[in-house]
């Protein structure tokens, strides 16, 4: 592990890269995401992990005096454990049992034929009106791959979590759903909102312009005085002879690999809870037997070599995951990760930075730059980062942790206070923010 923090006798301990990967059973990292609530009842422990769905376990708390900040412990997630568990939900909770059901059709003939009549009413001509689909209509559309990408609009997102809600799905599946790929079918372009899963396996497989079949649902629609928005969800896609789910499978029956995959995965997350992280790296390579392009596993493995301190290793396992798919923008932070563990500090800038072009939108990349600036003495580009990545995400606790323990330990407790307001607001039950705050209040009566 890194555990050499600029800080490490001081009271306000900042959180260390984020590996995503679980740890020893005390590491406790806090987080308001609805897919770290989902794994906590569905394996029934106390699980905690940063927002974002993403790498490995990079990013432990720093080591500080036990005394002021026991709970401050290495904090971990594992990017396996999170992004299995999402393709999981991809075949079971979206794929409503069968890809069977899933019809040949076209976009435009679920717009012709199932356009809501009542978007055409008198009086609503000139009022923004939003339609769930009572019927998602499983379809596979035959498109064209473009290639390019962005984040799903604010709009489009409150519509996928109205329909969530509507047909009581777990709300994590919303947050499936962050990107937006552009397809065109004939001479009409769609962007479509596809699982974040899915995605890299599009650059992997599908050349821009390629023809490829992709396996959706209808949302439901959305009028603006000026336009009518329609919402469908990639769940999965085929690539010339593939079935669906072929792209992480090695052969055999899909549902049958996909039910063994699930049980490995269940038992990876109960080594780690018990804090056996050689074994869990042991179930990893189970699951790459399955799969033997699975990047997710191969970065999950990155993140627990890393938690091992084997920093080669930890190199060694991302890059295998940046050869199969090198837009995979996580295992590049991963890698920066390993390279950072070996004191390779211009190499892991340009490791974030590579991560940072592939997806501006995702934090971590500058989060993860401001923790190793943070590590080298270099505290106001550290400061730079850590604003940088709540102003990419708003809602990104660790980034308004790191700033607020910066802030205290620079004795700037009027700037930690309001990170600290601020993170508490995203997440009343971030303990380790009560308690640094509560330390401050003391400390300034002590001035």
């Amino acid at each position: 592990m890194v555990n050499t923090p600029a800080f490490a006798q001081s009271k306000y301990n900042l959180v260390r890269q984020v590996r995503f990967e679980r740890g020893e059973s005390e590491v406790q990292a806090q987080s308001d995401s609805a897919l770290v609530a989902a794994l906590r009842e569905e394996y029934s422990d106390d699980y905690y992990g940063v927002r974002e769905a993403g790498l490995t376990d990079d990013h432990q708390a720093r080591t500080g005096s036990p005394k002021d900040y026991a709970s401050a412990k290495e904090k971990s997630m594992n990017l396996k454990t999170l992004c299995l568990t999402l393709f999981l939900m991809t075949n079971y909770a979206l794929a409503q049992d069968s890809w069977e059901k899933y019809r040949p059709r076209t976009l435009d003939q679920i717009i012709q034929q199932h356009a809501p009549e009542q978007l055409k009413a008198p009086g609503l001509e000139k009022a923004a009106v939003s339609i769930i689909s009572s019927d998602s209509f499983p379809s596979r559309v035959k498109v064209i791959y473009t290639g390019e990408s962005r984040i799903v609009s604010a709009k489009r997102k409150e519509l996928i979590v109205d329909w969530v809600k509507s047909f009581r799905h777990k709300p994590e599946i919303a947050d499936l759903f962050e990107s937006e790929l552009l397809f065109k079918e004939g001479s009409v372009e769609y962007w479509l909102p596809v699982q974040k899963q899915v995605i890299p396996y599009f650059a992997q497989e599908v050349k821009k312009g390629g023809e490829v079949t992709l396996l959706l649902v209808w949302v439901g629609v959305r009028r603006e005085p000026e336009q009518t928005d329609w919402v469908f969800l990639v769940n999965e896609f085929e690539a010339i002879d593939q079935r669906p789910g072929a792209s992480q499978k090695s052969g055999g029956d899909a549902s049958s690999q996909d039910a063994e995959i699930a049980k490995l995965i269940k038992e990876e997350v109960a080594r780690e809870n018990a804090g056996d992280v050689k074994g869990a790296i042991e179930i990893n390579l189970r699951i790459l037997q399955l799969d033997p392009k699975n990047i997710y596993a191969m970065s999950t493995i990155a993140g627990l070599f890393g938690n091992l301190g084997e920093f080669e290793q930890e190199v060694a396992w991302a890059q295998k995951a940046i050869a199969i798919n090198p837009q995979f923008d996580l295992a590049h932070i991963n890698h920066g990760n390993g390279l950072a563990g070996l004191k390779r500090y211009d190499e892991a800038a340009e490791a974030y930075k590579k991560a940072i072009r592939i997806d501006p939108k995702n934090p971590l990349g500058v989060y993860s730059l401001g923790v190793m600036e943070e590590e080298q003495g270099n505290f106001k580009k550290a400061l730079e980062s850590y604003r940088q990545s709540i102003q990419i995400d708003p809602k990104f606790e660790n980034g308004y942790f790191n700033l607020a323990a910066m802030h205290a330990n620079l004795k700037q407790f009027d700037e930690a206070i309001a990170a600290l307001k601020k993170l508490l607001e995203l997440n009343p039950q971030f303990e380790d923010a009560k308690a640094m705050l509560r330390q401050i209040e003391i400390d300034r009566k002590r001035k």
